[in-house]
């Protein structure tokens, strides 16, 4: 089963990662561990998605594009301990706190598909 959340490194990367300082209000702390377990169909919908991913405009932000569903407006950093903390303009999230776009994005940062910023507060 691929669960793409390997405690080992996928890439010798040597580049310092990107930081943020802010997000967008409205950012929850996000337990992608917990997310797996306890939503389990929100992340499999990730992993089944057929979605393309664009960069915004600082590092925290990108625009996730599933097929026949609306643009949705992400942000997800990694925080200082860890963790992370995230952001979406979809309806699921701001009713569970969590979505699978935003699972989409750190699926695809574990498998070195893009990188997610630290932020640094």
């Amino acid at each position: 089963m691929n669960t793409t959340e390997s405690p080992t490194p996928t890439s010798d990367r040597t580049t310092p990662a990107a930081t943020v300082a802010a997000q967008p209000a409205g950012t929850e702390p996000l337990d992608f561990q917990a997310v797996r377990e306890g939503h389990p169909t929100t992340w499999e919908a990730a992993l089944d998605a057929d979605a393309t991913v664009t960069e915004g405009g600082r590092p925290d932000l990108f625009l996730v594009n599933a097929i026949d569903e609306v643009p949705q407006n992400c942000s997800l950093a990694q925080l200082p301990d860890g963790g992370h903390a995230g952001w979406c303009s979809c309806q699921s999230f701001h009713v569970d706190g969590i979505c699978q776009h935003l699972c989409v994005l750190r699926q695809r940062a574990t498998l070195d598909r893009l990188t997610i910023p630290l932020r640094d507060n």
